[in-house]
């Protein structure tokens, strides 16, 4: 679940594992497994599924895993249950998840559920509303996200205190929501307090931070304080690199995140530079991210177009294109790479390929 692992001064660093319906995203439990380990117990992988089996009252047909991950104890007890193990990379999990809809539905239905169990005021109610805000985010219901996240927050606050990451994690993701609604002062405001929250729970160095200083980078970058945003994404990139090292997926995703607002600012060979190279570390990246590496072929894909190296940022962008049209319930990352297209066959003078992907952008 967590994007970096999670550090603690006494026991070292976590990584934690859930066992979540693919379908709804509902978490039926969680476990932290050192980073030093390949994957939970034998115990704490029977007291997951039996978590899964206490909320469905039947064992799932086929358990989805990670590729290259927990290849010994989890199969073992998942096949004892008659479950059938897939591994597929992450990114391909989105390939089974239903529409938003849907799983806003089964979200609401598993509210209900752990209210009756738990209360109003329990993790297990703010994980919902976190996850609804998310697919609201997603789907562009703004409002509503926000009032999802605010519920999240005050839950939070009453149960956990100003001082934790769970906390400062809701300051964020309304960040995020008022950033959409281009209310960029309010969306700098609520990061600076999730940034501030964290600090005071990790320090300075949390590795929380490293994401964060780039979701506040981008929200300068789309305000268009293009100076702030420079700061914040070298800030980002340096703690990446203390914490886990540059050939980190995060750390190569931020890269390229930078090589686009380089690209803005007109810093066309520096944008080249950072862009590719955190190109070069997702391709390289044994669990090959194809999502990932679609979205930064685009950023490096609009660099070369602005170098008129055409037939490379052709490549690239139609690459990125076919890719991302394949994600379900949200056409953005579609509508972008469209765009690169048309921005690309505007300037190469190809008006066939041009209006081809106009019409596409239009149909969508």
């Amino acid at each position: 679940m967590n994007d970096a692992p999670v550090r603690t001064e006494q026991d070292g660093a976590f990584n934690c594992i859930a066992l979540m319906d693919a379908a709804s995203c509902f978490i039926f439990d969680m476990v932290m497994v050192p980073t030093g380990k390949p994957e939970p117990t034998k115990l704490e992988v029977r007291r997951l599924l039996k978590k899964g089996w206490g909320a469905k009252r039947q064992y799932p047909n086929t358990l989805f895993v990670p590729a290259g991950r927990f290849q010994s104890v989890l199969p073992t007890e998942a096949e004892r249950q008659g479950i059938t193990v897939v591994p597929v990379h992450e990114s391909q999990l989105l390939v089974f998840m239903k529409n938003f809809d849907e799983a806003e539905k089964i979200l609401n239905e598993a509210l209900i559920i752990q209210k009756k169990i738990n209360g109003e005021e329990h993790r297990s109610v703010t994980n919902i509303y976190e996850k609804l805000g998310e697919i609201n985010l997603e789907k562009g219901n703004f409002i509503k996200a926000e009032t999802l996240f605010n519920k999240a927050l005050n839950i939070n606050y009453k149960i956990l205190g100003e001082k934790h990451f769970a906390y400062a994690s809701d300051l964020i993701s309304l960040s995020k929501v008022k950033a959409e609604m281009k209310d960029y002062n309010a969306a700098i405001e609520l990061c600076n307090r999730g940034i501030e929250t964290a600090i005071s729970v990790g320090g300075k160095e949390s590795s929380f931070l490293t994401g964060t200083y780039s979701i506040l980078a981008k929200i300068y970058k789309d305000k268009g304080d293009y100076a702030t945003s420079d700061s914040l994404y070298r800030i980002s990139i340096r703690m990446y690199d203390k914490i886990y090292g540059r050939n980190y997926i995060r750390t190569a995703l931020t890269m390229t995140n930078f090589g686009s607002l380089l690209l803005q600012m007109d810093s066309v060979k520096q944008a080249y530079n950072y862009a590719n190279e955190g190109l070069k570390i997702l391709k390289s990246d044994k669990e090959f991210d194809p999502i990932n590496i679609a979205r930064a072929e685009g950023v490096v894909g609009e660099i070369l177009t602005s170098m008129k190296s055409y037939e490379q940022a052709e490549k690239l962008l139609l690459n990125s294109y076919n890719n991302l049209k394949k994600v379900p319930g949200n056409n953005k990352p579609e509508k972008e790479s469209l765009n690169r297209l048309i921005k690309l066959y505007k300037a190469w003078g190809k008006d066939g390929e041009l209006k081809k992907y106009q019409l596409a952008l239009v149909s969508l």
